[in-house]
């Protein structure tokens, strides 16, 4: 356990430099707790002063180019009690100006060992919570604040991962292979999950922002990607560009669900006042949107406003850089328009029935003139006969 008060210079709660080349397993730091009882702690560190200096509560540099295994800290907490169990605890209280790392490991060997700045394992079976790596920010500083920054810059052909999460175990509990709870009451935007590729990721590969895969053979009902926003004016999802579905897309219409239900109206005359018209979408807005840059055909959002205002609604187009301003604009409800076509086609259909009953109507008629004139040209052919 280190607490640090000094308020200037270089503070180290742990700081280990191995730079042997022996293929001998090393640890910066090793614990492991076999025991029953409280609290447990491989490595607590408080940091308390107010310093300008570089904050280090664990500083491991490993360079060495050992083919063994090298560990920064590696944790193993086997105990089965019921108090709360800690491979690596940080709390850091300063107002230090300087960098301050809560654990950070600096891996330069060369070997083709395996290479782990922090690993832990919990194996026991205790009821208290466990936590491979727990970080708790609580500074009132103005700089960026990570709970977990990892950077990969090797070259190498191998598959890299900033973070991956195995959970293998059984249990009735629900699993989190990611899981974020914000609390924060920030005016600024929060992010459940953040990516950015920059215009530096120019390789051939594809490039997913959210990407997932669930085996058909897995047990259960599978959502490959479930949202629940249910605020006026808000979003479940939001894209700027193409979506491509290739299963059914469909919208609740239930009768359970609804309510005040009447006939539609008739809706034929309102078709007739609407303009189709073929355009294209302005090309600045087209990059920044990800509108279509094909000739298009459909309505103009404030004419359609003006026959169906229910298939109009007022957007916020938002830009993908939030420093940019959003644009105000209207957008139309293409899919309501399938309901008023059927009604349209209906009304349609009811008037040509009565066409087709008319007509009916009009032949007989022509027939029993024609059978009545025949009878009359039957009779005067008689006439003149005699």
């Amino acid at each position: 356990m280190n607490r640090l008060t000094a308020t200037a210079g270089t503070l180290y709660g742990v700081y280990n430099d191995i730079n042997a080349t022996s293929t001998n397993i090393r640890y910066g730091v090793y614990n492991d707790f076999d025991g029953d009882g409280g609290t447990r702690t491989g490595v607590y560190n408080g940091f308390t002063g107010g310093g300008t200096g570089s904050q280090n509560g664990v500083l491991n540099t490993l360079t060495g180019s050992s083919s063994g295994t090298q560990t920064g800290i590696r944790n193993v907490v086997a105990n089965t009690g019921l108090g709360d169990r800690y491979g690596v605890y940080t709390s850091m209280i300063g107002a230090s100006n300087g960098e301050t790392w809560g654990a950070r490991n600096t891996l330069g060997g060369s070997g083709s060992g395996i290479h782990y700045g922090v690993h832990n394992e919990l194996t026991g079976s205790g009821s208290g919570h466990r936590h491979g790596v727990y970080n708790e920010i609580r500074g009132s500083g103005d700089g960026m604040q990570y709970g977990t920054r990892n950077l990969v810059a090797n070259t190498g052909s191998g598959y890299r991962y900033g973070t991956v999460n195995e959970l293998v175990g059984g249990g009735g509990g629900n699993a989190y292979g990611v899981a974020c709870d914000m609390d924060s009451s920030t005016d600024g935007s929060m992010y459940g999950t953040w990516s950015a590729y920059s215009s530096s990721a120019s390789g051939a590969g594809n490039k997913y922002g959210c990407y997932a895969n669930i085996s058909n053979l897995a047990g259960g009902t599978q959502y490959g990607m479930y949202a629940n926003v249910a605020k006026a004016g808000s979003y479940a999802g939001y894209f700027l560009g193409a979506v491509y579905v290739s299963g059914t897309f469909t919208n609740p219409s239930d009768v359970n669900l609804k309510e005040n239900i009447t006939s539609t109206s008739s809706v034929t005359d309102k078709l007739m006042a609407l303009e189709v018209k073929d355009y294209n979408f302005k090309s600045a807005m087209s990059d920044e949107y990800g509108f279509p840059r094909e000739r298009q055909t459909g309505f103009i959002a404030q004419q359609m406003e003006t026959v169906f205002p229910n298939l109009v609604k007022d957007e916020i187009l938002q830009p993908a850089e939030e420093e940019k301003a959003a644009t105000p604009s209207k957008g139309v409800n293409y899919i309501g328009m399938v309901p008023i076509l059927t009604k349209a086609l209906q009304e349609q259909n009811t008037e040509m029935q009565k066409v087709k009953a008319e007509n009916e109507t009009l032949k007989q008629q022509v027939q029993s003139y024609e059978q009545r004139l025949q009878r009359l040209e039957q009779a005067m052919g008689l006439v003149a006969k005699e």
